[in-house]
């Protein structure tokens, strides 16, 4: 005899608070208030559940319709027809492989460390790496991580991943192959770093 696994005894329980999803309600759930619910709301029984029926038998498509077209071939992968985007030597976009791409994890400021890490990462096979440029000093030490990379003899493309400064991410423009903005960041005079 199978015994259903705690996890889906607890999602069963939790599930079936939710009336609204399990029963046919009786009259508009908007007439009901929290304090208006009892006991003879919630199911009790099995039959009291409205279950979707099952695909195996057709039942599901007799009373919800065909499934139709849930992606265009199961068997093989396609991707979305996009443009191509560069970055230095890489291409992003559908009529390329897919970039392999890591975000820096040290304090761009630091750049002896960052300059470890993203040759670690070159070592690994990606392909692109992010840093944070949060302001000038970030910005001053992207040039000098830049610099660092190709004495070592590393021209994996970086990208500078900019947080609400327009100017700065000018002054970055010189030492990364791309830069990565978020508009809301710049959208909203609120919202800033000191300047560092």
């Amino acid at each position: 005899m199978m015994f259903p696994s705690p996890y889906a005894v607890a999602t069963a329980l939790a599930l079936a608070v939710n009336v609204d999803a399990f029963l046919a309600p009786s009259q508009p759930s908007s007439t009901k208030t929290n304090s208006q619910l009892n006991m003879a709301d919630f199911p009790t029984t099995a039959s009291d559940i409205l279950w979707t029926p099952s695909w195996k038998t057709g039942a599901r498509d007799e009373v919800n319709g065909p499934l139709g077209k849930y992606c265009e071939d199961l068997y093989k992968v396609s991707r979305r027809p996009s443009r191509t985007v560069t970055c230095g030597p890489i291409k992003f976009g559908s009529d390329h492989p897919i970039v392999r791409q890591t975000m820096a994890t040290t304090d761009t400021a630091n750049v002896d460390a960052s300059i470890e890490q993203i040759m670690r990462c070159a070592d690994k096979g990606f392909d692109l790496v992010r840093i944070t440029v949060q302001g000038k000093r970030e910005a001053r030490a992207a040039a000098e991580i830049r610099e660092g990379l190709f004495k070592k003899g590393y021209t994996i493309p970086l990208c500078a991943d900019m947080h609400f400064q327009p100017k700065v991410a000018q002054v970055v423009a010189e030492a990364v192959e791309k830069i990565r903005i978020n508009p809301g960041n710049f959208a909203d005079g609120r919202k800033d770093f000191e300047d560092k």
